[in-house]
């Protein structure tokens, strides 16, 4: 059973998406699958993993087409530049215990491994 579908839109497979799914693979649960929505076609190159094309459309327009494939029973929207935890899900699952929460957010922090402008990018948004 999926529990958890990671839906990512992108215009291509780039530096940040080939670092972000290594880190979403090393979570250590089964329950979960990962869409990467791209203009183009491509061919998935990691395991757990569907790319799906949607042409030159909007970020908003990716997720919703692939929230429509998804097979999880929560759609976590997340961006390539984006590295979660390997707690991410087990803190996420407990969220979502309460029968009243229907959606999450999460905090932006920046990486350590990030370079000095990266850094002050992700200050920006704090």
């Amino acid at each position: 059973m999926i529990k958890f579908s990671f839906i990512i839109p992108v215009r291509a497979i780039n530096s940040y998406i080939q670092e972000l799914v290594p880190k979403i693979l090393a979570i250590p649960r089964d329950d979960f699958e990962i869409i990467i929505c791209l203009d183009n076609p491509a061919q998935a190159i990691w395991p757990k993993t569907k790319i799906i094309a949607s042409s030159a459309v909007s970020p908003a327009v990716k997720r919703n087409i692939a929230a429509k494939i998804a097979r999880g029973e929560i759609l976590v929207f997340i961006d390539d530049d984006v590295y979660p935890a390997e707690s991410f899900l087990e803190t996420l699952s407990q969220d979502f215990l309460d029968e009243k929460v229907a959606a999450v957010g999460g905090p932006a922090i920046t990486p350590k491994e990030n370079n000095f402008w990266q850094k002050v990018s992700g200050a920006t948004f704090l």
